[in-house]
């Protein structure tokens, strides 16, 4: 094999995020598809590596689609597989001419593999490929100029250093493979972070000995000991980021404390580490997803005691969390590494090795509280000894560097010396205090925050945590970004993130100052309300995860029925079970939020709670939510899920402001309230799975109503008459079915078999079209949540059709799939130029060309058949007036502009929209009725049978970076439809 060495062009020229893929792989298909290439690509993967290897069996004579070529330019890497009959190929040959051309303008490493063929041979294009390249001149006389360029190509790519895989290679292929996947990786490592990591080198160069990566015999458990917030999992991540590519698999698992208090935790923790290791995600056995932390310990052992792999296990403070994760050296195999970071030095008592980061330099605390304070590496003039002060009462601690310089930033000289003299009085742990002083800076509404934070709400969904505590009157779009500037928490895969120290302080703050307001552990609830003290003081109730898992949880618990009455200032109520004995009798007037998970009793005494903003319960045994009237003039927020008696939902006239209302599988519910028809205020109705429901409101007037939700309701009898005041407007909004069915509508006006489609864009198509309307056939009935359609869509400006083959999507594209699933989407033509917003009105006109549309699923199926309409606004002014005989919707889903985030580093005609999606699936941030364009509607659809339709959202491929369509959600249906021309039209009366 020859060494390798880097192409001429560094990637350090292309700009960040312009990769889309890590690798494009360019092969011969019958040379290597089903061998070495597949094996490559299945190594890249289990690696993390996103590659893209094309699948398509290639048309004789066809060119190579502007698809492929795109794919080329977002790779950051090309490995070009040189085989027999490479060359044989125009295909392979028109995109090493491209790979070429991106290794020199764009700075591509290319790596070409030689399998069974000699380098000198493809660089001096001898034999088989001197005979290939006689081919295709007598072939492509005309295009001599074409040829050249394949070989000019070939020569370069041949130059560069790479592997040889030999046809007596002796089994040397997995090691060739391995080499590669590890320069890849190597090559696709985030770059500049360490940069940015103050201190980190020299750490990490005074931890590396400890692994003695020359033993490749041993296996080695290194432990990192320190206290909070100097450093111990920055630590860990860059040396897992370092040494990951040594191993044959590795897994870095956080907060292992925080995440392994329950058998089901634990068993999770033991799903990811062998997910990550192995590279796949559904591996384990029915039993260990039954929750056996026994035999999920049995199963790390089998997989791993003979394979090389690296572990972190981070903060961990319990042995028997080891017990299940990394118990022996046995486990794994030789030369694996096991690095442990706790606070606790007798959990580490069996390891190899135990490393004690030191608090920072004095030029690296400079530097690190520098760039919070300052916004740069050094102070400015006039701060240099307030600086040093501020350093001192720091104690050189990374995290309380961070919050101080933090809470500093842009403040006066006087505030400084304030805030100083009075660090300079305490006695007690100054890096306490230190934090604490960030915690005094804030204000009133932002120290609640904070502290609900700190309590109850480290890791959860931000957008989620948002509504609660607006329904507080906190102000949490601005409080929670004032704690982020601060230091105080982060947000990451949109979670609410807390430092342990920070949340530590936190509840001291809560116990010194606010004492008995926020009650979030069971023995503290147990003790202080069985204790028979004043519960006045008690803001809210919510018991962090891990305390329902405790076995006496229902033992200490079980309060009177009364234990509320006496709460006047509660208003937050999150719990689950029998946290009361009996039914409760009384909730308080004050309470904002209420959460019951498995509620055992018939009923809820909600009376005249007149600030009850959020009710949210799962499961249990309610039978009616209350009876009669109530009046509830702030609820906004009903999401009930799994109530599998509730039979009815009551009156909800007394709650004019319901903006949201979910019912979710419940299986016994019949009926809903005629109260809920006339229900103006109404934006979000989803009423899925309650296959027993049999009657709606007689009549719907429900003018704000954007989303209608009706499937898995297989019992409904009638659809409700709708009333004049919901007019039907979609022009600015997106619609989507999913029925079962296998046969395209036959007004579609472009129908293919397999799953791409083209609409060519009439002149001056802007003032004419309304949308465009898509329709795929999916082989098969059975669609999980995790597999959802997708629409992948590009304007083409040169007029070229996609010319990729769709053999494999069509094998049997002839045939009536009787178990097949069709999916119709309606795009409106405001969704492009929303998306298109850098362009002028008089922009549009001139824009021409072709639509070119991909449908698939979320796993990479494709449609076997498609078609595409054209909707245009005369088509529609024809079918103004008609009968609302209607069975079945269209969910309605409102862009404003202040929902949509765009990104426009993609270069050419194409833009990447995404938008916000609803984590909880309950209710977003803010109603959207407010920024609501004067187009109030629901779309409906005349039919004879239900369908169901399929809320969609917006999402961003990484590996495209072309448009996406995706739902949120894909529900069956047990019926089929035929959806005619007047039908369809219907959706969209003006």
């Amino acid at each position: 094999m020859a060494s390798l060495k880097s192409s001429p062009s560094s990637s350090s020229s292309v700009p960040p995020g312009r990769w889309k893929n890590d690798v494009f792989l360019s092969f011969r298909g019958e040379d290597t598809r089903n061998n070495f290439v597949d094996h490559l690509y299945s190594a890249l993967l289990q690696k993390g590596i996103h590659a893209f290897k094309d699948d398509e069996k290639l048309d004789k004579g066809k060119p190579v689609s502007t698809e492929l070529l795109k794919a080329i330019e977002e790779s950051r890497f090309s490995v070009v597989v040189i085989s027999k009959t490479y060359a044989d190929s125009s295909w392979c040959l028109d995109e090493l001419v491209k790979i070429m051309e991106c290794q020199v303008h764009m700075g591509q490493m290319v790596l070409p593999v030689f399998y069974h063929v000699d380098p000198s041979h493809v660089r001096g294009q001898k034999r088989d490929f001197d005979t290939a390249f006689q081919q295709h001149e007598d072939t492509f006389k005309g295009e001599m100029e074409k040829v050249n360029k394949w070989r000019k190509a070939l020569a370069a790519a041949a130059n560069l250093s790479g592997w040889h895989v030999t046809e007596t290679g002796n089994g040397g292929e997995s090691a060739i493979i391995k080499e590669i996947v590890k320069h890849i990786l190597e090559g696709t490592q985030p770059s500049g972070m360490e940069k940015d990591l103050i201190g980190i080198k020299s750490r990490l160069d005074e931890l590396y000995p400890l692994l003695d990566v020359e033993a490749t015999e041993e296996v080695l458990m290194i432990g990192i000991l320190g206290m909070g917030g100097i450093g111990k999992t920055t630590i860990a991540q860059a040396l897992f980021r370092k040494i990951a590519c040594d191993f044959e698999g590795s897994s870095f698992v956080q907060d292992v404390r925080k995440n392994s208090s329950s058998k089901e935790d634990k068993c999770a923790l033991q799903q990811k580490i062998i997910g990550e290791i192995l590279g796949s995600r559904n591996i384990l056995t029915s039993k260990l997803s039954r929750v056996d932390p026994v035999y999920g310990a049995q199963m790390i052992q089998r997989r791993f005691c003979n394979k090389k792999i690296l572990l972190v296990l981070d903060d961990v403070d319990d042995v028997e969390q080891l017990e299940f994760l990394a118990a022996t050296r046995e486990w794994f195999g030789p030369g694996s590494r096991i690095i442990i970071t706790t606070r606790d030095k007798h959990l580490l008592s069996d390891t190899d090795a135990i490393y004690k980061p030191d608090f920072l330099l004095m030029n690296e605390a400079v530097e690190l509280f520098s760039r919070h304070a300052f916004g740069k590496s050094g102070p400015l003039d006039g701060y240099e000894e307030l600086l040093y002060r501020a350093i001192h009462y720091a104690s050189c601690l990374p995290l309380a560097l961070k919050v101080l310089g933090s809470f500093f930033r842009g403040r006066q000289v006087g505030v400084w010396e304030d805030a100083l003299n009075r660090l300079g009085k305490t006695s007690d742990d100054k890096i306490l205090e230190t934090l604490k002083l960030s915690f005094d800076g804030l204000k009133g509404s932002e120290k609640q925050i904070f502290l609900d934070i700190a309590c109850f709400f480290k890791g959860k969904d931000e957008e989620h945590v948002t509504r609660v505590l607006d329904s507080f009157g906190f102000h949490p779009v601005i409080g929670i970004s004032i704690l982020i500037e601060r230091s105080l928490i982060t947000v990451s895969n949109k979670k609410l993130h807390m430092h342990d120290l920070i949340q530590e302080m936190g509840w001291e703050i809560v116990r010194e100052s606010f004492p008995n307001s926020r009650l979030f552990q069971l023995e503290h609830v147990h003790d202080f309300i069985k204790g028979n003290k004043s519960p006045k003081s008690i803001e809210a109730i919510m018991l962090m995860d891990n305390e329902y898992h405790t076995i006496d949880y229902d033992a200490k618990l079980c309060l009177s029925a009364d234990v509320f009455a006496s709460m006047k200032k509660l208003r937050l109520l999150d719990i689950d079970r029998n946290f009361t004995s009996t039914q409760p009798t009384f909730l308080p007037d004050e309470l904002r939020w209420l959460c019951w998970n498995e509620y055992p009793f018939l009923s809820l005494p909600i009376a005249d709670m007149c600030k009850l903003v959020g009710l949210e319960m799962a499961k249990g045994d309610i039978k009616h939510l209350w009876k009669g009237r109530k009046i509830l003039p702030h609820l906004k927020f009903i999401h009930l899920k799994s109530l599998y008696n509730l039979r009815s939902l009551p009156d909800v006239s007394g709650a004019p402001n319901m903006e949201r209302l979910i019912l979710s599988d419940c299986d016994s519910l019949e009926e809903v309230h005629k109260s809920l028809g006339s229900h103006r205020g109404l934006v979000y109705l989803d009423i899925n799975g309650c296959s027993e429901l049999r009657r709606l409101p007689s009549s719907i007037e429900m003018e704000s109503l954007e989303t209608l939700i009706l499937s898995g309701c297989e019992c409904l009898e009638m659809f409700p008459e709708v009333s004049p005041c919901m007019k039907c407007a979609a022009v600015n909004h997106r619609l989507s079915i999913n029925v079962p069915g296998s046969k395209i509508p036959s007004w579609f006006t472009e129908e293919k078999h397999g799953c791409r489609v083209t609409l060519k864009l009439p002149h001056k198509w802007d003032a004419q079209v309304m949308g465009f309307v898509l329709c795929g056939v999916f082989h098969g009935n059975q669609w999980s949540e995790a597999t959802v359609p997708r629409i992948v869509f590009r304007i083409v400006r040169d007029g070229k059709g996609i010319p990729m083959s769709e053999v494999n999507c069509m094998k049997n594209a002839n045939k009536t799939y009787e178990n097949g699933n069709m999916w119709i989407s309606y795009i409106p033509i405001g969704f492009f130029q929303q998306m298109y917003h850098d362009l002028q009105p008089e922009d549009w006109s001139h824009i021409e060309g072709n639509l070119h549309m991909t449908i698939m699923l979320s796993n990479g199926r494709r449609a076997v058949r498609c078609g595409a309409h054209i909707v245009y606004k005369r088509d529609v002014e024809l079918h103004q007036q008609f009968t609302t005989c209607i069975s079945d919707y269209g969910p309605v889903v409102h862009v404003s502009d202040e929902d949509l985030g765009y990104d426009n580093v993609i270069s050419g005609n194409t833009y990447v929209y995404e938008e916000k999606s609803d984590e909880k699936m309950l209710m977003p941030l803010r109603s959207r009725t407010s920024a609501r364009r004067s187009t109030k509607s629901i779309c409906y659809m005349q039919a004879s049978t239900m369908a169901s339709p399929e809320l969609f959202t917006m999402a961003n491929e990484p590996d495209t970076g072309e448009h996406i369509l995706e739902p949120s959600t894909i529900m069956n249906t047990d019926c089929s439809m035929e959806f005619s021309d007047e039908m369809f039209m219907g959706l969209f009366t003006l």
